[in-house]
C-alpha cells in the first residue's frame, strides 16, 4: 500500500492548481492528507482535511517579504510533519502522475546542482529533522553555509539588536538551501532521486503553459522514473493570476482536462483582487 502523502493550505479558497495536484493523488490511488489553519471551501472530494494544530499549534505567520510567499511557515511545518508522521510531504503545486510508494524513509530529488524540497520524506526520529526544525524556528538566522565574513557581520547585527529576520533573507532560506546542506552534513545527499522524479518541467517553461497552439506533449518532459509534476506555483501565479481560465488546447488547459477540473470552479484571482 503506497504511503500516504500530505501537505499544507493556510487558509481560503484553492485555484485550479492546487485543486488539479491535490486531488490527482486520489487519480493514482494514493491517499492525501490536507492540513489548513482555517477552511477551504472549494476543497475537491475524497481529500482529508486535517487541523494543522496537530502538527504547529502556532497559526500564525509572516510572508517573505520580496516573494510575498508564506514559504517561511511551509518549510517549518513540513519538518515538524516529518518528525510527528511517516507521512510524505508534497507541494500542494505537485502533480502526481503515479503513486509516490517509496519503501525508503529518505525521499527528495537533486534540481540543477542544488536539492528540491517539493516532495520530501525523513526519518521522523533523525538528527536531521531535528536540526531543520531548530534552524527553521530561527526569527534573525545565521545560515552555517555562509562564509566566515558573512556569518560574523549577521552575527553582529544580531548581538545588537538589529538582526536581519529571515522574512529579508534569499527566498528559500528554510527550504532548499538548509535542507541541501544539512543533507550534506548528514550524509544523505547520496540518496538524492534525479530531478525528473518530480521536477520534469523546469521553472523556465512556466511561460509556456499557456502556450497555443499546444505542440510539445506533456511525454515529452516524463522519464521512466518520473512520478509527478511540480508547477513551480509562485511563478506560475506571478505569471498567470488574474488571466482566467487556460486556453483548453494549452499544455496546463490539456491536464485540467485529463483530471477533470473546471477551471471556473476553481479561479486564480490576482494577488490584489
Amino acid at each position: 500500500m503506497s504511503a500516504t502523502v500530505a501537505s499544507l493550505w493556510i487558509n481560503g479558497p484553492l485555484s485550479y492548481l492546487e485543486a488539479l495536484c491535490l486531488q490527482s493523488f486520489e487519480k493514482v490511488g494514493q491517499k492525501l492528507v490536507l492540513y489548513t489553519y482555517g477552511d477551504i471551501p472549494n476543497c475537491p472530494p475524497n481529500i482529508e482535511l486535517r487541523d494543522a494544530r496537530e502538527i504547529d499549534p502556532d497559526d500564525s505567520f509572516q510572508v517573505h517579504g520580496r516573494a510575498q510567499s508564506p514559504a517561511l511557515k511551509s518549510d517549518a511545518f513540513r519538518y515538524m510533519m516529518l518528525q510527528k508522521t511517516d507521512y510524505i510531504w508534497v507541494d500542494a503545486d505537485q502533480l502526481a502522475l503515479a503513486p509516490f510508494d517509496y519503501e525508503t524513509d529518505v525521499v527528495f530529488c537533486e534540481m540543477w546542482g542544488l536539492v528540491n524540497n517539493a516532495v520530501l520524506r525523513l526519518p521522523a526520529e533523525s538528527e536531521i529533522v531535528a536540526d531543520l526544525i531548530e534552524m527553521s524556528r530561527e526569527e534573525y538566522p545565521v545560515p552555517f553555509w555562509l562564509s566566515e565574513e558573512e556569518k560574523t557581520d549577521l552575527q553582529a547585527k544580531k548581538d545588537a539588536g538589529i538582526g536581519v529576520p529571515a522574512i529579508e533573507m534569499e527566498f528559500g532560506i528554510y527550504g532548499p538551501k538548509l535542507l541541501g546542506h544539512l543533507l550534506i552534513k548528514h550524509d544523505l545527499i547520496k540518496y538524492a532521486l534525479p530531478s525528473e522524479s518530480f521536477n520534469p518541467i523546469p521553472p523556465r517553461y512556466v511561460k509556456n503553459l499557456w502556450k497555443v497552439p499546444y505542440d510539445e506533449p506533456i511525454e515529452k518532459f516524463v522519464r521512466p522514473w518520473t512520478r509527478g509534476i511540480h508547477f513551480w506555483g509562485h511563478m506560475y501565479k506571478k505569471q498567470y493570476a488574474g488571466r482566467g481560465a487556460p486556453p483548453p488546447n494549452s499544455f496546463m488547459g490539456t491536464i485540467l482536462t485529463r483530471h477533470g477540473i473546471n477551471p471556473d470552479e476553481y479561479p486564480m484571482p490576482a494577488p490584489d483582487a
